[in-house]
């Protein structure tokens, strides 16, 4: 039977000759297992109509058919491959109409999602920010770099935005349910895996990208495919059905609140089971190491010891793991790490005599910080503090036991040490904040007699309740000090807004976004400019190591490039990449680390070690 499917189309659609196998498909989940079968068949169809396409168009061209073939609610097909090839063909024809037309379409990068039609829709149904992030990468082809330092944020938190983005984008265009685009957000070795169980239960080898949405959107029966029984929706997301083990026993203070809308506060409840990622079958989190995590969040003593907790997703276990290391990046500890939103980790000024971990979470994409009562213990949500990034008091196990929060509109205390916290509001920004998403950034200045129980970097107009009445609005970005026992108190003036501000020794602070950096001797109470690498386009992160402060920067250069400089005493910067090949790759979060090394965190690759000194990066740090 010759196919009449090409007469009045395109000429690359005639002639397709094909013998059809009958699929009767009267149900979703018949869907699945058609598609399951039939993607090599699929794949050849589109070679066919499109002799002279690549590959990649291949994939895309695919990748809409399965989508519309999953957005059938009610199947009733009767011919399942004569049904699919029409679907094929039309898409087909539409790949060749678009290669034809002389605009470019929007295409987003990483999902490959022109915005047109459906996808038009869907984002025309999210909020201004979503729909601003995402026509920043498909219509005028910015970079995350590019993104943070246009809107003064980090690059940690406009990767985040864009990711929700992209995963609320996809949720409305397929009315919630996955599509094939969503696995482009999945992990790379997550795919790798989902790729060797489709090589495993398929008789020929197909697309793993192609497996993975059916395995996420329907538990198939044993009776229709064996091999997919075994699999869940769960373990397509990166958990699995073993039970969690049992936390260390233990008991974690409750922190509860009377809830009030102004103040969000409400009672904390401990982390459902489904928000934290649960380790594969046969391998937990306390069976990781530092090498096979790809860390999050770096969390290092206020005073300046080598002691440091960490969190991060294991490659093995595609679970959430958290990390400690008492000897300052030499050898570690693991066990089961916080919900998968925490990106953040504070600790107390004498951890771990105090054993309690805080976390921080997106002031935005957040739901409320997290506690555990040691390592090992389970991570309770505070839900009596909004959202945001977190610091404790410096004088917290010395009578002043507060958690601050830098929520979207104010930095927010709560005690600890009572069970019905009522959180206070001691920095006001709500003017600015909650139409900028600009906020305050948290550091706890080393513990000593006299010093200030915080310092915080505080956009403007901004206002401290409990100051006397008639003092106007702080029309600048401003640094404020907190005292242990009397409303916060404005110290100086930056002229940028709030990125990141971090305390080294008793008297070094440090202030910086992503092209502007300011350093102060005098613990915050006047600042003078710091002069960045020359070649930097955007600063990622900055650190003062050792006993004289020598500044690190990981930074981008114009070209995109990236890598990490040294400053030397003479005044000149020179590369500090040196064997790092992560560190010219991926910009990354520089820490100091007791009085003699250095560690960059990586997104993508865990993270390096070396010596003040400048010696080479390693996947420890020396013993001491």
């Amino acid at each position: 039977m010759r196919s009449k499917e090409g007469d009045g189309g395109h000429h690359a659609l005639r002639g397709v000759r094909d013998r059809l196998p009958s699929d009767v498909i009267t149900s979703r989940e018949g869907v699945a297992v058609f598609l399951a079968r039939r993607y090599p068949v699929l794949q050849d169809y589109a070679r066919r109509y499109m002799p002279q396409a690549s590959p990649a168009a291949i994939n895309v061209v695919v990748g809409r058919v399965v989508e519309i073939l999953l957005a059938i609610e009610h199947p009733n097909i009767q011919h399942g491959l004569r049904y699919a090839r029409r679907v094929v063909r039309r898409e087909c024809e539409r790949h060749l109409r678009e290669e034809q037309e002389p605009e470019a379409i929007p295409t987003d990068p990483l999902l490959k999602i022109q915005i047109t039609g459906r996808a038009l829709e869907a984002l025309q149904r999210m909020g201004p920010r979503a729909q601003s992030i995402i026509w920043k990468v498909a219509r005028d082809k910015k970079t995350v770099a590019e993104i943070a330092r246009d809107e003064g944020i980090e690059p940690a938190v406009a990767r985040q935005r864009l990711h929700h983005a992209r995963r609320r984008w996809l949720e409305l265009m397929g009315d919630g349910r996955p599509t094939l685009a969503f696995l482009a957000l999945l992990p790379n070795k997550l795919r790798e895996n989902l790729a060797r169980l489709a090589d495993a239960f398929v008789p020929q080898s197909f697309a793993a990208t192609a497996l993975v949405p059916l395995i996420a959107l329907f538990a198939i029966p044993p009776s229709a495919v064996l091999p997919l029984a075994a699999l869940t929706v769960s373990g397509a997301q990166g958990t699995s059905t073993k039970p969690p083990s049992a936390a260390v026993a233990g008991t974690v203070m409750p922190v509860a609140a009377p809830a009030t809308p102004d103040r969000h506060v409400a009672v904390a409840r401990s982390v459902p089971q489904s928000d934290t990622p649960l380790p594969a079958p046969g391998y937990t989190a306390a069976s990781e190491t530092p090498d096979d995590v790809i860390l999050s969040a770096l969390g290092v003593a206020a005073d300046g010891r080598p002691v440091l907790v960490a969190v991060g997703t294991g490659k093995t276990c595609k679970c959430s793991v958290l990390l400690q290391s008492l000897d300052g990046g030499a050898t570690w500890a693991s066990t089961n790490g916080p919900p998968a939103q925490v990106n953040q980790l504070v600790l107390p000024p004498t951890y771990p005599n105090d054993p309690r971990i805080f976390a921080g979470v997106d002031p935005v994409l957040g739901s409320s910080p997290y506690m555990a009562a040691a390592f090992g213990q389970q991570f309770q949500a505070l839900t009596a503090l909004p959202p945001g990034q977190v610091a404790v008091s410096a004088h917290f196990d010395d009578g002043d036991p507060r958690l601050f929060a830098a929520g979207q509109t104010a930095i927010w205390s709560i005690r600890v040490d009572v069970s019905s916290p009522v959180a206070r509001d001691e920095v006001d920004y709500s003017a600015g904040g909650a139409t900028t998403h600009v906020v305050a950034a948290l550091a706890t200045p080393a513990p000593s007699a006299g010093s200030p129980a915080l310092l915080a970097w505080v956009p403007a107009p901004a206002t401290v309740p409990g100051s006397p009445s008639g003092v106007p609005p702080l029309a600048q970005s401003i640094i404020v000090a907190c005292p242990a026992s009397a409303p916060c108190t404005t110290m100086t003036t930056i002229a940028a807004i709030p990125w990141r501000l971090t305390l080294h020794g008793p008297t070094a602070v440090l202030a910086y976004n992503g092209r502007s950096a300011y350093i102060s001797h005098d613990g915050g109470a006047s600042f003078a400019t710091f002069s960045l690498p020359p070649d930097s386009s955007i600063v990622d992160s900055i650190a003062l190591g050792g006993t004289t402060l020598a500044p690190w920067v990981s930074f981008q250069r114009a070209d995109k490039s990236v890598s990490v400089a040294r400053l030397l005493p003479s005044g000149a910067w020179v590369d500090a990449s040196g064997n790092s090949s992560a560190a010219r790759t991926d910009l990354g979060q520089l820490v100091a680390v007791g009085a003699d090394r250095i560690i960059e965190e990586f997104s993508t690759a865990g993270y390096r070690c070396t010596t003040i000194v400048g010696g080479p990066w390693a996947s420890r740090c020396p013993a001491q």
